[in-house]
């Protein structure tokens, strides 16, 4: 059992449902109290309206390969709270906050802790993140990576990064 509590009178929202796991859902159920909502899953406006209302978002998988989940919650400009895997850190790079994978649960609980009583590191992230996902998740760029990646497949040529293609795409502007 973990001794560390959690104070703040906001509520955690859990968006989104796993319908294979009954038992598991069942005892998120069980343990959480009045301060807990479950909505199911969220599509369009009613996602919209949790994420443009979110403190912070937490994604707490450390699955690899970049969350869109993840990538969404930037484009609301909410700070984001990520599992600290070599996946999720290079996406949020310094524009969030993560917790450690190694001691979890109390690093989460702490990393919440400060982030709730840290409303101007909340708003620094929020603007970091902002700019993060205009200049490096920009999908007019991505699409013209993948064009030119294909292009070189094609032609056999040199294959160059995403990094790299924005850097000469930068410089060529």
């Amino acid at each position: 059992m973990h001794s560390t509590e959690f104070k703040t009178d906001k509520k955690l929202v859990i968006v989104g449902d796993a319908p294979y796991s009954d038992e598991y859902k069942r005892h998120l159920h069980e343990i959480a109290n009045e301060r807990v909502v479950f909505t199911g899953y969220a599509f369009g406006s009613d996602y919209a309206q949790l994420s443009s209302h979110a403190y912070l978002y937490v994604q707490p998988s450390g699955v690899d390969g970049t969350r869109p989940a993840l990538l969404d919650q930037m484009g609301f400009g909410n700070c984001v709270l990520v599992r600290n895997s070599k996946v999720n850190m290079e996406v949020i790079e310094d524009c969030g906050s993560f917790f450690e994978k190694d001691r979890m649960f109390d690093s989460l609980v702490e990393k919440l802790q400060y982030l709730v009583n840290s409303p101007e590191v909340v708003r620094t992230f929020r603007d970091k993140v902002r700019a993060r996902i205009q200049n490096y998740y920009n999908w007019e760029w991505i699409t013209d990576f993948y064009e030119n990646l294909f292009k070189r497949l094609y032609l056999n040529e040199n294959l160059i990064s995403y990094d790299d293609f924005l850097k000469f795409k930068h410089h060529e502007s």
